[in-house]
């Protein structure tokens, strides 16, 4: 399956890049949304812990989902 609910990940804003927030995986697509040279995008539902940045629609960043051991 391509999906791994219950991961963890760590979500790091563009805009605030020194506050990494928790974050646990909801579900991954199963299809490619976006191709960038050799690298495909999959759309991420991500559930973030409770923090005190200002989040707003459209902020970008960078998530590294944690490898399941």
């Amino acid at each position: 399956s391509q999906n791994y609910p219950g991961q963890s990940a760590v979500v790091t804003l563009k805009a605030q890049p020194n506050d990494p927030l928790e974050a646990t995986v909801e579900r991954i697509g199963l299809q490619p949304v976006a191709a960038v040279g050799h690298a495909v995008t999959f759309p991420v539902i991500l559930v973030l812990s409770a923090g005190d940045l200002d989040l707003r629609p459209g902020m970008t960043g960078r998530v590294e989902i944690r490898s399941a051991e």
